[in-house]
């Protein structure tokens, strides 16, 4: 994700071996499809879905990495990510979806009285490696390569569609 991020500094001070695996990961990334990234990162995290009091959804979405259409919510200051998806803001629904370590997962069943339901209004995603996944300006925010990957997993045909889209155009830069 760092790659189709652009984030700067990626290759400083790597071994001659190191940069031979970027080197040849990047090549893999500008022959590969859309879709073939998206079947091939379906194992980058853990994803379960919860039911929560919707006086509490807010506050869990305060506490989470953002991501998918809840990264393009108008009220957190989506409108820019959602332009560059050519989607428009999401207003508030009452669902969130964000990544989280499961350390902090456990603090927020605890603390939010979070309810394991497949059809829940919280869905997370959990992975050890958050960090890696937020956008750099706006860390409350996973960055476009990770929320465009979960669009593209979207059942929503609008929201698959902008995904796949931004893949397609962030691996032909890398």
């Amino acid at each position: 994700m760092a790659l189709l991020d652009d984030r700067q500094g990626l290759s400083t001070g790597l071994s001659e071996s190191k940069q031979a695996q970027l080197s040849h990961l990047r090549n893999r990334l500008r022959h590969l499809d859309a879709e073939s990234l998206v079947r091939m990162s379906r194992k980058r995290a853990r994803i379960t879905r919860w039911r929560v009091s919707d006086s509490y959804v807010r506050a869990v979405g305060k506490r989470v990495v953002v991501t998918a259409a809840s990264a393009l919510d108008s009220s957190d200051g989506g409108e820019q990510l959602a332009r560059s998806l050519r989607l428009a803001t999401r207003t508030w629904d009452g669902q969130v979806e964000g990544y989280i370590t499961a350390e902090k997962l456990s603090q927020l069943e605890r603390e939010f009285f979070l309810v394991a339901d497949g059809g829940g209004n919280v869905t997370l995603r959990v992975t050890e490696d958050v960090e890696t996944l937020v956008d750099l300006q706006q860390p409350f925010r996973a960055c476009l390569p990770v929320v465009a990957l979960d669009l593209a997993e979207s059942t929503d045909v609008r929201e698959r569609s902008a995904g796949l889209r931004a893949l397609t155009t962030l691996m032909a830069r890398v």
